[in-house]
């Protein structure tokens, strides 16, 4: 649906194929580009970064019994590969590259797609030792995440029943949060801060609480004053604040699309990778500036570090 036109190169003739503004397919048969094919065992690029062979893709429903993804879960299975190649992208930015041993934690972890790939990368693909915590409120969520762990012999990795804002760990190396709903996502940055993780990676999700908080001052009320629209402000300058916040504590952050809207509609990513040589310059001054502005006593997040 994307292309209007594609090329197969072989060394007898090159096929090409093309579309019409109107869709129509035409097939072109030309002299051959290449007489004889290129090498590809120093060249080849990974197309993937997750085995869609695992037992775990099968077992949860992404996969037939021969690895093949079902039409109705490609979707998912590109949502987990490219957060998979995102982390590998941070980690092998950050100062963790050099670790023989991680410690990874999935805050609301759910059916675990993402914490399992996570494990089987780093285990099978980096040769890491990796130690992986699924936290997860729902009993036979966890339950079932256990036991196909325990199928598969991933002995590092561990699921366990409770709210994001109730687990206790001394530490984590790499904090995972996607769609964490409100203020859990909040309570993932906090945990995430206290463990000292290297890297934190959130797909934030249902960004309900600043919205009542918030005083739209002077003409932006006549821009945001359609419901919808004050929503979507609310989440932006929701992710804001987590971003600058993460800042002030000494990461350097990004948000970005983490997959096309075409897969899903929480597709906002925020990455954070510490660095121990960062300036904070005025960060927090701009937040307060930010809550004076905007009318904000607190944005849960700011209320709850106050305390620690």
């Amino acid at each position: 649906k994307d292309f209007l036109s594609a090329t197969l190169f072989t060394t007898e003739n090159d096929f090409t194929l093309d579309y019409s503004k109107k869709r129509i397919p035409k097939l072109h048969t030309k002299k051959s580009t290449f007489k004889t094919a290129e090498p590809t065992e120093h060249n080849r690029i990974k197309s993937r970064f997750v085995n869609p062979f695992a037992v775990y893709f099968h077992r949860l429903g992404i996969t037939d019994k021969e690895g093949k993804v079902k039409s109705d879960r490609y979707d998912k299975f590109r949502q987990v590969d490219k957060f998979v190649e995102i982390v590998d992208s941070l980690y092998r930015s950050s100062g963790l590259k050099d670790k023989d041993e991680l410690k990874i934690t999935d805050m609301g972890s759910g059916k675990s797609y993402i914490t399992f790939a996570l494990y089987d990368y780093f285990t099978n693909e980096l040769n890491k030792k990796v130690s992986i915590r699924g936290v997860e409120q729902r009993e036979d969520l966890v339950k079932l995440s256990n036991s196909i762990a325990d199928e598969c012999g991933y002995s590092g990795l561990r699921f366990e029943s409770k709210e994001i804002e109730n687990f206790k760990d001394e530490k984590s190396d790499i904090t995972v949060a996607l769609h964490a709903c409100d203020t859990a996502t909040d309570d993932a940055i906090i945990y995430a801060l206290r463990a000292g993780a290297e890297i934190v990676i959130l797909a934030p999700c249902c960004q309900k609480y600043l919205r009542k908080k918030i005083v739209i001052p002077g003409l932006l009320k006549e821009i945001y004053r359609d419901g919808i629209l004050e929503e979507r402000f609310a989440v932006t300058l929701t992710d804001s604040l987590r971003a600058m916040t993460l800042e002030h504590s000494g990461y350097d952050t990004k948000i970005f699309e983490f997959i096309s809207t075409d897969h899903t509609a929480r597709n906002t990513m925020i990455s954070a990778v510490r660095n121990d040589n960062k300036k904070i310059n005025e960060t927090m001054k701009i937040i307060d500036q930010i809550k004076t502005e905007f009318g904000i006593e607190d944005f849960y997040l700011d209320k709850k570090l106050s305390k620690f």
